[in-house]
């Protein structure tokens, strides 16, 4: 029996919900059949060897380490064996369960670029399903205007053209922009062309979450020679507030670019967990405001950001994602000095300075505080995910190319950890390789979370994260594959329109009651934009599962429905469709842009007008 919350249908829906769904099924059923399974290191799947992945379930718990492996020369050794491999977790060894070698794709020099390997839907049909499919790894180029200046913004720009005239073959990228937003600027491809127009298209765009947005000089507090200063020199309590407001402003500031990154890089896992394997995150930017994995995350107060930043590498584990950060600013000097500075940064009166004691030696000390907790952070990043920092270089193209190969060429290895206590600590993994010489990098451990501890956060927690993942200030998530039919305004529907979900039930959680059936529970969501952009309409309903053996059999054969009804005027709008596990809170979403028709007297589907 499936129930819409808080009114209840009868299992009568839920048979006739497959047929609005067939046609999208068998189109692209190859695809569809069922989630591929995440890295389980909390709580799913990984591909045992030869194995597909789309027969696994989710319930699983084996552990996934992605290990790069090279020589004493630094080239990737490509013949190892998973007996050449020892794992342990907190000092226990553990058993190898799931072995796999990946490389490249070897790709003919006459063969034209893949860019995508989904069937085309019939009109009306939209899924979330991964449209690249690859054997090797992944790679996401994030360029970061949120933490980084015009000039590095520039820098950043022309390095990635230089990159795109040497593509790698067989290594595809997608590239996303962090600003205002994190926007999708081109999906995966390894077309160098098609990559190489989305890099000249983006357009530098002041951080309004930085000090010195520009670049340049810092602005001087009061101008120079003003009675506003030589006052402050005479009454240093007041200097003393101007500082502390000073302190505050960037703190605060500080605070949202935090809360933004985060919010952006658990848009990203959720992106990026739909796609099987290894994910290279080259992350290009002037900052990184915070280390991804904390073993101590028991402070509350108002600007710790522990419990945040450990759900966000718990989650970029689950993705199967190793962090590559490259730091935008090149070889290093301070900003006072600077190429887009004023030629006499000290031109001020002497008293306030000339000395080191005054602003410039105050700015000077600040700024190397902050590249020493920058590249510390970039080292934590790189270290605890399984990537590389690079930092202190001219070459940032060949930053990019190195961070690729580096993680292009990898092992696999899956285990079931002996410690069944999931209690949400964090656990240290170490990999050893017998042969001599041979040197390994891969993330140092992960989070074992409840995957259903979602369910223990109260209902404000749960509808903040679902309004982030259907706000269009991020992605589209692959986490929960799903797909939608959308079905035009009829009399037969009492001229509404109506929403048909189909949800992969591979990825969802079901219970065994003591009744005998089979129990799972789904939101599923909607929010509809305007042509500009606005939101016109959004709702969400739960549906709620209690299922006969012969009815779970059938629905894990096909899909698990979900309907919403929505009255709109004729027009054109994107949807924003989700769906969600309400056990573990895990998400997929999809944009489906869509024409509303007029519904015509004698029930026919009336066009709808077109705007010229």
């Amino acid at each position: 029996m499936l129930i819409w919350c808080p009114r209840y249908s009868s299992f009568a829906f839920f048979m006739l919900v497959f047929p609005a769904l067939a046609m999208a099924q068998q189109g692209a059923s190859t695809q569809q059949s069922s989630k591929p399974a995440a890295p389980a290191s909390q709580s799913s799947a990984a591909p045992a060897a030869n194995q597909s992945t789309s027969s696994l379930r989710v319930t699983t718990r084996m552990v996934v380490v992605d290990v790069v492996a090279t020589d004493s020369k630094g080239v990737p050794a490509t013949d190892l064996k998973a007996g050449d491999f020892t794992v342990q977790e907190e000092g226990q060894e553990q058993s190898i369960r799931a072995f796999s070698f990946h490389q490249p794709e070897q790709i003919s020099m006459d063969a034209s670029p893949a860019t995508s390997s989904r069937p085309k839907l019939p009109e009306g049909y939209f899924s979330n399903t991964p449209q690249y499919k690859t054997n090797g790894a992944l790679n996401v180029l994030l360029l970061d205007s949120l933490n980084s200046t015009l000039l590095n913004q520039a820098s950043m720009r022309d390095a990635m053209i230089k990159f795109l005239e040497k593509l790698p073959a067989g290594q595809p990228i997608a590239i996303y922009l962090l600003g205002s937003k994190l926007a999708l600027i081109q999906d995966f491809t390894s077309d160098p062309e098609l990559l190489r127009k989305a890099i000249v298209s983006v357009k530098r765009q002041g951080s309004k979450a930085l000090d010195n947005a520009a670049g340049t000089t810092r602005m001087a507090d009061m101008p120079v020679g003003s009675v506003a200063l030589y006052t402050m020199m005479d009454v240093p309590q007041i200097m003393a507030q101007l500082e502390e407001f000073r302190d505050q402003h960037t703190a605060a500031q500080a605070d949202f670019r935090v809360r933004f990154t985060l919010d952006a890089l658990n848009s990203l896992a959720r992106t990026l967990s739909g796609y099987p394997g290894r994910k290279n995150l080259v992350w290009v930017s002037e900052t990184f405001p915070f280390s991804i994995v904390l073993d101590d995350i028991t402070s509350r107060n108002n600007r710790d950001f522990s419990r945040e930043v450990a759900a966000t590498g718990s989650a970029l584990s689950n993705a199967q994602v190793a962090i590559y950060p490259v730091d935008a600013r090149a070889l290093v000097g301070n900003t006072d000095f600077s190429v887009g500075s004023d030629p006499n940064p000290i031109g001020k009166p002497a008293i306030m300075s000339s000395t080191l004691d005054g602003d410039t030696g105050k700015n000077m000390n600040r700024e190397a505080e902050e590249r020493l907790a920058s590249r510390s952070t970039m080292n934590d990043l790189a270290e605890k995910t399984g990537g590389r920092a690079f930092y202190n270089t001219n070459n940032l193209e060949g930053a990019v190319r190195k961070s690729l190969d580096d993680g292009s060429t990898y092992y696999t290895l899956g285990y079931y950890p002996e410690n069944k206590v999931w209690d949400g600590k964090f656990r240290r993994i170490t990999v050893k390789a017998a042969p001599p010489g041979i040197k390994l990098h891969y993330r140092v451990g992960y989070y074992a979370v409840e995957p259903q501890s979602f369910a223990a956060l109260d209902q404000t927690q749960k509808t903040n994260e679902l309004a982030k993942a259907m706000s269009l200030e991020f992605p589209v998530s692959t986490a929960l594959l799903f797909q939608a039919a959308i079905v035009q305004p009829i009399a037969a529907n009492k001229n509404k329109v109506l929403v048909n979900y189909a949800v992969d039930p591979h990825g969802l959680t079901f219970e065994a009651g003591n009744d005998g059936l089979q129990h799972a529970s789904v939101d599923c969501a909607v929010v509809v934009y305007s042509a500009k952009g606005e939101s016109v309409q959004a709702q969400s309903n739960t549906m709620i599962a209690a299922l006969k053996p012969e009815e779970y059999q059938r629905v894990m054969q096909k899909s698990f429905p979900c309907r919403q009804t929505l009255d709109l005027a004729p027009g054109q709008y994107l949807f924003r469709l989700g769906v969600r596990d309400t056990h573990t809170g895990v998400v997929g979403t999809l944009n489906a842009p869509v024409t509303v028709a007029a519904p015509a007297p004698n029930g026919e589907v009336q066009p709808a007008e077109k705007k010229p």
